[in-house]
């Protein structure tokens, strides 16, 4: 547990400081206009930073394959946030990457079958569309993020309030099996929301779209992966699915 905490805190800290010196090179700065509220470039290396933690943390700690899974995946999305914030590309080329990342979750064998007991109407399932909808939930929530990504800490904060919201729920109601991964990115996206907020010894940074995308990727999936496997989660919390998963 110790490694799993500390780990990524450490690993998050020091990609943190070694990218810092390639934004400027890989065009990775918010550069500062009538709209924004700070004085100086600013590197959006925040989301490649948290992936790199997310990722070595991985290996070392050797985490279940459902987990590898979500990381791996998440790859993709983190890749067309890092080239819309290097090229700012259109918006079908976004979405064709974010329909590729849910199709994968699909194929993994997690899909969100129905929405549950509604009034008197029985259980909704959605039958063949559940497919769809689980494409159109994942795509949802990982533009959601991204919107809001507007203010200091706001993306970062509502994640891990969401993910210690979790974190509570499985730890108390149904054991450890998935705490892992939430810790790690608890410890990871913990980092970054301090330097983003407050004056630390390290340069302020930005998630920018990678980063954004990332962690409302990673919230979405994991949200479902959770509900679909503990009971405790009450139905008002995230998504309100059932999710069939073979995972």
């Amino acid at each position: 547990m110790i490694l799993t905490i500390f780990c990524p805190i450490i690993l998050t800290i020091l990609s943190i400081i070694v990218l810092t010196y390639f934004a400027k090179p890989l065009n990775l700065l918010d550069i500062p206009n009538h709209r924004k509220q700070h004085g100086e470039p600013i590197a959006m290396i925040g989301g490649i930073a948290i992936y790199i933690s997310l990722l070595i943390t991985s290996l070392i700690i050797n985490l279940p394959y459902t987990l590898n899974v979500i990381i791996y995946v998440s790859s993709i999305v983190l890749l067309i946030g890092l080239l819309n914030d290097i090229f700012n590309l259109g918006v079908v080329i976004r979405l064709i990457f974010q329909i590729t990342a849910s199709l994968f979750v699909i194929f993994s064998g997690l899909s969100i079958v129905d929405i549950g007991e509604i009034s008197n109407f029985g259980i909704v399932s959605f039958g063949i569309f559940s497919g769809i909808f689980t494409i159109f939930s994942v795509i949802s929530l990982t533009n959601a993020f991204n919107f809001i990504d507007g203010l200091d800490g706001l993306a970062g904060g509502l994640f891990l309030v969401a993910l210690f919201s979790l974190l509570i729920f499985i730890y108390f109601g149904a054991g450890t099996d998935d705490l892992e991964i939430i810790i790690v990115l608890i410890s990871s996206v913990s980092i970054y929301w301090i330097i983003n907020v407050l004056k630390t010894p390290i340069k302020k940074i930005f998630l920018g779209d990678s980063g954004s995308l990332l962690l409302g990727f990673n919230c979405m999936v994991i949200n479902l992966l959770c509900t679909s496997k503990y009971t405790c989660i009450p139905p008002c919390f995230g998504s309100m699915v059932r999710c069939n998963t073979s995972l």
